[in-house]
């Protein structure tokens, strides 16, 4: 309870200093009065916690138990991620961001979580990435308010923001100088940081026991997250490469010269959406998950300790397995129904359903969406450029659909030949 109150506390102070900063400067005064407010709730939810804090803690954390699940995180985090980017303008606006994380706050507050999330920072590595995860959150905001407000002050007749810089310089040396001072001071904060916290080693190595969970590093967590939806052949070959191909191969294929040297997201309404899903909503969720969800066996920890699913394991269902099973079929390389006649099919015949949804997915598709919705996105870039930037957005948006495939049907494979070890 006290850490509740402390956090709650520290909020409240920095609402009041907004206002005042926001009142004495006379520029924005609705700003100061909604931070006004703002400090008055937190302080009412201090009362409020304090007065019938158990009751309130007992509602918040069930409501958490049921939305921190495989499928309600997988929703929640990607309709909010959608719903940022569909309403930009809105919520790129300071008070508008800072009142959602003033809720986020009160909420964690209330269910008093603040102690358990408080000791969790206590460790380095956890720290340090939370800082990541927070940092590269705030500067994909920062983009997209930057991008909102070159679009209005060109519908209003303006100049863009970064043509306002009068003052330019060549990178060299004044760029480049300023760089090797930031990786000084860089250093020299590692520096003290390590003297304060020790180093996040274990005990000696010891053939005998293996921890568990056994994590990678966080860097590497999301392809480790990924070999929980998808083959490890495809999880850690396949889909890191043509992460690394489409990098490569961006500049060749988006060849618009529009939203070049500055922000903007009006002109180009499709390239900042896919990239910020695809590094938010895709790679960072997926070590968000790994990192900080994942427990023993790999199990999804929700909510509060003591909240576990059914740790992860590699036996599940393919597709053809559903489909065959549907129509009374048995086949002798799945675990199905008892009273289904065992028959053996060819691999071809068998994987047949998913090697047709696959050969609409990725190649029906493209096409039906060339010659309707994105018509005059494929004159411009031409029939090439469109379909290869089609394939790489399909294989990236296969994976969150994969992910809520697996946990709603618990279907692994798509498509399975374990014959060639071919899984997909």
């Amino acid at each position: 309870m006290l850490a509740n109150l402390m956090v709650l506390l520290t909020l409240a102070a920095a609402n009041a200093a907004w206002a005042v900063v926001s009142w004495r400067s006379g520029k924005t005064r609705h700003t100061g009065q909604g931070m006004a407010l703002a400090s008055l709730a937190v302080a009412l939810a201090c009362a409020l916690v304090t007065s019938i804090g158990h009751k309130l803690e007992t509602l918040l954390q069930l409501s958490f138990k049921y939305l921190l699940t495989p499928v309600g995180i997988c929703l929640l985090v990607w309709t909010g991620l959608i719903s940022f980017l569909w309403l930009a303008p809105l919520f790129t606006k300071p008070e508008v961001a800072w009142a959602l994380v003033n809720l986020l706050i009160l909420m964690l507050s209330a269910g008093g979580y603040w102690p358990e999330i408080l000791d969790g920072l206590a460790d380095s590595e956890t720290f340090a990435v939370s800082v990541m995860a927070v940092v590269s959150l705030f500067f994909v905001w920062y983009g997209m308010k930057q991008a909102v407000d070159n679009d209005r002050r060109k519908q209003a007749g303006l100049a863009i923001w970064e043509s306002t810089l009068a003052d330019k310089v060549p990178t060299w040396p004044n760029l480049v100088y300023m760089e090797l001072v930031c990786i000084l001071v860089v250093l020299t904060g590692i520096f003290f940081w390590s003297l304060w916290y020790p180093a996040p080693l274990e005990a000696p190595a010891n053939a005998a026991w293996t921890p568990n969970p056994a994590k990678a590093p966080w860097y590497f967590v999301g392809i480790q997250e990924l070999l929980v939806y998808f083959d490890a052949s495809v999880a850690g070959v396949v889909l890191p490469g043509l992460m690394i191909l489409g990098l490569i191969l961006l500049p060749y294929v988006d060849n618009n010269p529009r939203g070049n040297g500055y922000y903007t997201l009006t002109e180009r309404p499709l390239a900042v959406p896919l990239f910020v899903f695809g590094f938010v909503g895709v790679w960072w969720f997926l070590i968000a998950v790994g990192f900080f969800l994942r427990g023993a066996d790999w199990a999804f920890v929700g909510a509060g300790a003591g909240y576990q699913l059914t740790p992860v394991t590699k036996a599940g269902r393919g597709l053809s397995e559903v489909f065959w099973s549907a129509v009374g079929v048995r086949l002798p390389i799945w675990s199905q129904r008892p009273d289904a006649a065992i028959v053996e099919l060819p691999p071809l015949f068998r994987e047949l359903p998913g090697l047709i949804l696959l050969t609409l997915s990725l190649v029906g598709l493209p096409i039906l969406l060339g010659q309707t919705i994105f018509k005059k996105e494929r004159r411009e870039i031409g029939w090439k450029r469109f379909y290869l930037s089609a394939a790489f957005f399909l294989l990236m948006a296969s994976i969150p659909l994969k992910m809520l495939v697996y946990n709603l049907a618990g279907i692994n494979f798509i498509v399975a030949f374990p014959e060639w070890r071919v899984h997909f």
